[in-house]
This record gives structure tokens, sequence and C-alpha cells, in this order.
């Protein structure tokens, strides 16, 4: 072979790797070009989950007000007030055996509802801890229901100011409230009231710790 002859096959020799090489090159890039995802319609699906809103729903009662299950207008004046049934408590009328040792006012589909934590009359040691649960109709002061509770051991403390009479100073206390919430408890060793009375006006919450046994309102806390 001339030398003429040798260069034109190298010359043929180079150009099909040349070729070669640019369609690997094409190759490698359409698959590049399939693995990328389109970028239209894509931002979405990358953006961060939408978080709902804080904002209440209509109707959800301001934070702060009374309690959250009671109704914007307030407690309707002919909801009966503890001052007054929690005396009637010893001949029986409003069908509440026991002492009391806790009173909740809740509104629960429409109806206003006391319900009142009491002790077993006569319970011997191994009942000690047994109580009742009754729910009274806040207005007509009527029975609707009543069941056997497991007592803790705050509401088993000896005191000498009952409900009624914890009842009375958290209204003096507090002239223009109502109260909807008192329950027996122990703190620092002490035998106390926690009572929770609400602004007939304003609906503002403010809580109470009466000393069990002496009457000393001991602290007040309004929100």
């Amino acid at each position: 072979m001339n030398r003429t002859s040798i260069q034109q096959a190298g010359a043929i020799r180079a150009g099909g790797a040349l070729a070669a090489a640019a369609a690997l090159a094409l190759t490698l890039t359409g698959c590049v070009t399939v693995n990328v995802p389109p970028k239209s319609g894509t931002d979405s699906d990358s953006a961060s989950p939408t978080v709902p809103s804080a904002t209440a729903a209509p109707g959800t009662p301001s934070p702060g007000k009374s309690d959250t299950d009671f109704p914007a207008g307030g407690i309707p004046a002919d909801v009966a007030w503890p001052t007054e049934w929690l005396q009637t408590i010893a001949d029986k009328s409003v069908g509440i055996d026991g002492a009391v040792v806790g009173i909740d006012l809740d509104y629960d589909r429409g109806a206003w509802v006391w319900e009142v934590t009491s002790r077993v009359p006569g319970a011997d040691a191994a009942a000690a801890r047994r109580g009742l649960g009754t729910d009274l109709d806040a207005t007509a002061l009527t029975r609707i229901s009543q069941r056997d509770v497991e007592l803790d051991r705050d509401e088993l403390i000896d005191i000498t100011v009952d409900a009624a009479e914890a009842a009375r100073i958290s209204g003096e206390t507090s002239p223009g409230t109502r109260l909807t919430e008192l329950s027996l408890d122990e703190d620092r060793g002490r035998a106390v009231w926690d009572a929770t009375i609400i602004d007939v006006t304003t609906l503002a919450e403010t809580e109470l710790k009466i000393d069990a046994l002496s009457g000393e309102v001991l602290e007040r806390e309004a929100d």
C-alpha cells in the first residue's frame, strides 16, 4: 500500500471514530433528557403541603371566655344559681344524696345541666371512695340521671366549709358573677375549694381558691 492509500485509510478510520463518538453523545443526551421531569406542572408537586388556617370557625367562642362549650349568648337567667339549690341538699329536694364535693355547669345539645359529684352517705371504710355522679336539669333542678363514680383522694379530705358555703363565699367575693364550677382539692397539704366564676356581662372567667377549713379566699386569678 502506498503512502497516499495509508493516509486515506487513516482518515476513514478517524472519521468513523468521530461519527461513533457523536452518536454516543446524542444517545447520552437523549437519556438525560428523558430522566429530567418536565418543568410544567411540577411546581405544585414540590410545594409544601397547605397548612389549615388557624382562624376559628364562625360561632366559635373567643379564647378566655367562660366554658368553651357555652353558647356565645352566655348563661340564661333561669339557670339555677348554686348558692340557692346547694342549700336544699340536706332535705334531698333536688335528688342529691350525700355531701357534695364538686359541681360543674355544662351545656350539652341545647340543654343546661348541673353535673354534681357527692359522697355516698354512710359508706364504710371498704367503700369509702364510692361516690355518686348526678345530672340535674339546670333550670328545673330535676334529676336526669345518676351513676356510681369513684372519688379521688382529694374528694375524701375532711372539711368544715361545705359546698354551699363555698358557693356563697365565691359570690360575695365577686358580685355580678356566676359560679360555674366548684371542686374539692388539696393544695400543698391544705384542703381547698377550687371555684370558677364568670362575669355575667363580659363572660370573663376568674379562678378562686377558698380554704375549705376557714373559708378564707387564698387566691384569685382573672383571665
